[in-house]
């Protein structure tokens, strides 16, 4: 019992985590661009996210239990999307296509508030509350929430190589203008120091 109830507790440690980093983002005043805007959207809402599986964890009847599950999908939807839009704008630039991805993420959360979960199974001594969800509107989600979060990932390795050959070339670049000037002194010095005399 005692490991359940810390178990129950923990996605607060998240949240905490979370939305420290948002609140760190505004305070560095990291909102100008859109890339920092969508990142600081998705840590709001992966905060929020952990917040809301706390409710569902520590819900004490069926109706806070119904309610907390659909703020559970509908937060980590948007953590997301968000999440997608930061990796997306970071590799390349903002496109109005990629406001269509937030039209999807809106249908899913229309989804998530009619549809899904049907109903929450009451919790016997020392479980927690299980949710029922349709067959069609649990594999809608996942392969939403999978896609996403996949392209996301794909697009964080690519920053990745696009970090790691910069750091290349600039390590390269730094290494080449270190040996020219290390010649340079050492031609200065060698030239300064022979014994030129002229002869008679």
């Amino acid at each position: 019992m005692a490991e359940l109830e810390i178990l129950r507790h923990l996605p607060l440690i998240t949240a905490a985590l979370w939305l420290g980093l948002a609140i760190f983002q505004v305070y560095r005043d990291r909102t100008r661009t859109w890339t920092e805007r969508f990142f600081l959207l998705a840590c709001v809402f992966a905060g929020l996210y952990a917040v809301s599986d706390w409710f569902v964890f520590t819900a004490d009847n069926d109706a806070r239990a119904f309610l907390a599950v659909r703020l559970s999908l509908t937060t980590i939807n948007l953590a997301e999307l968000f999440f997608l839009l930061f990796t997306l704008v970071y590799v390349g630039r903002l496109r109005r296509i990629y406001w269509s991805l937030a039209i999807l993420s809106a249908a899913v959360v229309l989804m998530t508030w009619t549809l899904m979960p049907q109903r929450v199974i009451p919790p016997e001594v020392g479980e927690l509350y299980l949710p029922v969800f349709t067959p069609t509107t649990f594999l809608i989600f996942i392969v939403y929430v999978i896609s996403f979060g996949v392209a996301g990932v794909v697009n964080l390795y690519r920053v990745y190589r696009i970090v790691t050959q910069q750091s290349r070339r600039l390590n390269s670049h730094t290494t080449e203008s270190k040996t020219r000037s290390k010649s340079g002194w050492i031609g200065r010095h060698v030239y300064h120091g022979l014994d030129v005399r002229p002869c008679h």
